[in-house]
């Protein structure tokens, strides 16, 4: 009894232990990521331009319809 015991500890250190790498693992992509978006944001600051305002005024213009992409043109005046 002692043995199986034994051994259902043993498996559970081992995905206790699988878990923890797995998570070490995304905490590293994690960490990249935010290093990767903190020179982004620093790049842009020394190039002068200001990111959130610059996303603020672009998510304006694509909710009053900016972009003109999708837009049908006007053909009220010419008939």
């Amino acid at each position: 009894m002692e043995i199986l015991a034994d051994l259902e500890l043993d498996a559970e250190d081992q995905r206790a232990h699988h878990q923890l790498q797995e998570l070490d693992a995304a905490l590293e992509i994690l960490a990249d990521l935010g290093l990767d978006a903190d020179r982004k944001l620093r790049a842009a600051q020394e190039l002068g331009a200001d990111p959130v305002q610059d996303d603020d005024l672009e998510q304006d213009g694509d909710e009053q319809g900016g972009g003109g992409a999708d837009r049908q043109p006007n053909n009220s005046a010419a008939t």
